[in-house]
């Protein structure tokens, strides 16, 4: 959503640097030839971007590499550092994607506990990207 949002921007600039008011500058034909240059670079799926895209949520797809989890027991257990509420919007924003899964939902206390599996089309890429990440001390 951001990026079309940026590419119509940038078509609008592009348009009004081209008006017959404005004539071509150097730094508009380089700007020019940039933007056509990225558009062939290869695309990436937008639910790849999404899931990949930020270090949270790949610590979260590691740690459900192991076994499936439900937000309080990976704030609680592996993911120390992060809070149940950021654990369960990553959860979510996972979810979106397809990354994860929905394994079971039980009432606890008047609330829902979701508990989460890795995907199956995703664990050979998570297990490939777990392989290069850095590890951690506990």
């Amino acid at each position: 959503m951001k990026i079309d949002r940026l590419r119509k921007m940038q078509a609008r600039t592009f348009s009004s640097a081209l008006s017959p008011l404005n004539p071509p500058s150097r730094r508009d034909s380089v700007i020019r030839l940039r933007s056509e240059s990225q558009s062939r670079s290869p695309q990436i799926p937008e639910s790849l971007a999404i899931a990949l895209g930020h270090q949270r949520r790949l610590r979260i797809l590691v740690t459900l590499l192991q076994g499936p989890g439900s937000a309080s027991s990976l704030s609680r257990d592996q993911l120390r550092d992060l809070s149940l509420n950021d654990v369960d919007y990553h959860l979510k924003k996972l979810e979106s994607t397809g990354a994860i899964d929905l394994v079971n939902s039980e009432k606890v206390r008047g609330t829902e506990k979701h508990t989460y599996s890795l995907a199956a089309s995703w664990r050979p890429l998570v297990a490939q990207v777990a392989s290069f990440e850095p590890r951690r001390a506990a």
